[in-house]
């Protein structure tokens, strides 16, 4: 948690809404946190996969985001709904095509963070 959360403090006021940016950000957070746990877990987790693998997520989760924003820019802005079959109504805002968007490319860029790397030490994974 003190690795991911450090990388995310530094690193996540650097992204943007370019797809080159957020590879080569997701690359070094990537990077950096695999180095970090590492380091803190005397672990040997492959650092250049994880810097792949991050950078790979950040440049997908801006092109995927982006396009679920722009197609949902139309949509309407609230529902009314009815209450108990009476002419009454509650109106719900719904959230924003950018909202949805960024929520996308955040959830695809962070889903590295579940994935588990194989001890780049560790030669019986790689033999099997």
């Amino acid at each position: 948690t003190l690795a991911a959360g450090g990388t995310g403090l530094v690193l996540g006021p650097m992204t943007s809404g370019s797809i080159i940016g957020n590879a080569i950000v997701g690359g070094a957070a990537g990077g950096a946190h695999t180095s970090a746990t590492n380091w803190m877990y005397d672990e040997s987790r492959s650092v250049g996969q994880s810097t792949l693998l991050g950078a790979g997520a950040g440049s997908v989760g801006t092109y995927i985001g982006g396009i679920i924003g722009q197609r949902l820019q139309g949509l309407p802005k609230q529902v009314s709904v009815p209450v108990f079959q009476t002419p009454a109504t509650i109106t719900m805002p719904l959230p924003s095509a950018e909202v949805v968007g960024n929520t996308t490319e955040t959830i695809i860029g962070n889903m590295p963070a579940l994935i588990s790397l194989p001890d780049a030490g560790n030669n019986e994974d790689q033999n099997e």
